[in-house]
């Protein structure tokens, strides 16, 4: 009897021991779990980006027409580091920093008129500033080719624009004024299509394209103006003389031509030296056309 229960006490310890043997694993795993989870759980620590410092403090001016020279300060990230000026998305100028500082110029490229951005770029970080905003305003220009000629001849007036409009049409009323005693004017009326970039000229004969009784029979200045809407845009000149150039060579020929004559009207034709008063050339001559070449 003693012996059965022995072996009955001694298998059931088997048991018992074989189960507190399992309990043990199964609570290390359940410990194990649990940290894991508790590292996956656990926030990262937070990654804190270095804030860009590149930036445009000012430019000055802050508008104007094509090719004003603009002023800019600001800062980059890198020291004496390579930076670049963007006018849009067109690089108008570059340099190094001094330290973390930009002083420089650039000139307003062709664009048309209107609000334009204008970038610092770091080259190394490659860091923008914010765009800081330059407007671009229309400018307006006359010229006469040739600007000096003989009585009775043509010059070209040329009108253009720039920073206008792009692609938009434009007319302008030309008035040209005589330098007689009494003034006379006389006008013209030219279209100038722009471009892309708001750019454009167009050109007219004075006098052959200008209105009834337009000349150039005097000699002297002559006064140019660009007109729109009552509004003087820009203003030019040009001159009438009597010989083909103001300054000559001992023996280049002198050649005189006057305009305005009435048909086989005489004209006398005299040069006199200025420092002397002597008379040196003297001729008479009767115009043909209205006009008398000598």
């Amino acid at each position: 009897m003693t012996k059965l229960s022995i072996e009955k006490f001694g298998k059931e310890g088997k048991r018992v021991h074989r189960s507190l043997s399992k309990r043990r694993r199964v609570t290390a795993t359940f410990i194990m779990m649990l940290l894991v989870t508790t590292l996956i759980a656990s926030p990262l620590p937070k990654v804190t980006a270095t804030p860009s410092l590149v930036k445009i403090d000012y430019i000055d001016p802050t508008s104007g027409p094509v090719g004003t020279t603009v002023r800019v300060v600001g800062k980059i990230d890198t020291t004496n580091g390579l930076y670049r000026i963007l006018f849009d998305e067109e690089e108008v100028g570059n340099g190094t920093s001094v330290g973390t500082a930009v002083n420089t110029t650039f000139a307003v490229p062709l664009s048309a008129k209107g609000n334009h951005s204008v970038t610092l770029v770091d080259v190394v970080s490659d860091n923008q500033s914010m765009p800081v905003t330059f407007n671009v305003i229309t400018s307006y220009y006359v010229t006469a080719e040739p600007a000096r000629i003989q009585e009775g001849y043509n010059t070209t007036i040329t009108v253009g624009v720039n920073e206008a409009e792009a692609n938009a049409t434009y007319t302008f009323t030309i008035n040209v004024t005589d330098p007689q005693p009494i003034p006379a004017s006389y006008t013209a009326t030219l279209t100038v299509s722009t471009n892309a970039t708001g750019s454009g000229s167009n050109s007219a004969l004075y006098y052959g394209n200008f209105s009834a009784g337009a000349n150039t029979n005097y000699t002297g200045t002559y006064t140019v103006a660009v007109i729109a809407v009552d509004e003087t845009l820009a203003n030019g000149s040009f001159t009438v003389g009597l010989t083909d150039k103001v300054e000559y060579r001992i023996t280049n020929d002198v050649i005189i031509r006057g305009s305005g004559y009435g048909g086989e009207e005489k004209v006398t034709a005299k040069i006199t030296c200025v420092e002397t008063g002597k008379t040196v050339f003297l001729e008479n001559r009767s115009a043909t056309g209205r006009c008398c070449q000598l």
